[in-house]
């Protein structure tokens, strides 16, 4: 067991990320599974509604062995996703999962993604009022740069970061590292397979890759399954003893992946294998790839700079020049590319 970050919450190593629980032939099962074999940190968000119903009806006789966590602030319009911190959303948010969840508290409450548009001192003072309750036991974050989490530290107390955490998506986890380390933040990793797409678990998910992230991914898999042990084994492992990890999430939706995913935890990868694994790192970055997208409309961020809603839903922050109506290059992770 780790600790969670400077909080109380002891939590197993791999934990169970929920986003595709419906898609499980018995959640219940699964879930019951997951908590017999140790695994007590269970992952959901708000944008999964029906990931938190069937969370809420599974969980019943088993609330008390798990650390709930959830995140919330971003609504759905028009099909996009988009951030949305303002206080009065972010109540009516916790409000919806505690009700979804049916539970009365809500172990980590993250913030989903960060909001340019919103102080984050304005949804921190919302937030308080449910930490004072006791419907949130902890806040966390989700998805931020590192000045993110320090302005964040400023005014709240978060205890965790989640972040992408595989060989293709390892910027945010490096430039979180060291500042979640002064503050007493522990990582959380999420996508650890890629979506299944490093082990050829989820043909489904393929469509929403890159075509070079998908020959990438062959070419991994394929120096992965030489090694001796299952390759969702060895990445699991490597994120695992990442430093600052305390938790890695498994969308598991199969007993048999839960139960391989565990068998990760207990024993130490071969320095070889290490650095094979970290040389892949090298070799290819999903975040660097650049997906064009139109400017919906611009308006003013907290910072006193420019922020640009896209077509696909999100906020970002973009240069000044930068106009309703224009097309502009977004990188994987959310960044201004041109």
């Amino acid at each position: 067991m780790r600790r969670l970050g400077r909080s109380d919450l002891s939590v197993f190593p791999i934990g169970l990320g929920c986003r595709r629980l419906a898609r499980a032939k018995d959640p219940a099962a699964l879930l019951s599974r997951a908590v017999e074999l140790g695994v007590n940190f269970i992952d959901t968000a708000e944008v999964y509604p029906r990931s938190e119903e069937i969370l809420g009806e599974a969980l019943q006789g088993l609330r008390d062995r798990v650390v709930l966590a959830t995140k919330g602030g971003v609504r759905v319009e028009g099909g996009a996703i988009m951030q949305d911190l303002r206080p009065n959303s972010i109540r009516r948010s916790v409000r919806e999962s505690l009700k979804r969840l049916r539970t009365d508290y809500i172990d980590l409450y993250q913030i989903h993604y960060p909001d340019p548009t919103v102080h984050p001192k304005e949804t921190a003072g919302a937030l308080r009022e449910f930490l004072e309750t006791g419907e949130i036991r902890y806040l966390g974050l989700s998805n931020m740069a590192p000045e993110e989490v320090v302005e964040w530290a400023e005014v709240a107390s978060p205890i965790s970061l989640q972040v992408p955490l595989n060989p293709f998506q390892l910027r945010m986890y490096d430039k979180a590292r060291v500042i979640c380390e002064e503050l007493g933040i522990g990582i959380i990793g999420y996508s650890p397979l890629l979506s299944g797409i490093l082990v050829k678990r989820d043909a489904s998910e393929r469509g929403h890759f890159p075509k070079r992230a998908l020959e990438e991914a062959e070419r991994a898999l394929s120096a992965l399954s030489e090694v001796g042990r299952a390759p969702a084994q060895l990445l699991l492992n490597w994120a695992c003893n990442r430093p600052g990890v305390s938790v890695v999430l498994v969308g598991a939706t199969q007993l048999s992946q839960i139960e391989e995913a565990v068998e990760t935890v207990g024993w130490d990868m071969d320095e070889e294998v290490e650095a094979m694994i970290g040389s892949l790192a090298f070799g290819y970055a999903l975040d660097d790839e650049r997906i064009p997208q139109r400017v919906i409309r611009v308006m003013d961020g907290y910072r006193g700079d420019r922020v640009a809603l896209l077509e696909l839903g999100i906020k970002i922050r973009v240069p000044s020049h930068v106009g309703s109506g224009d097309m502009i290059y977004v990188t994987w992770a959310g960044e201004f590319a041109g």
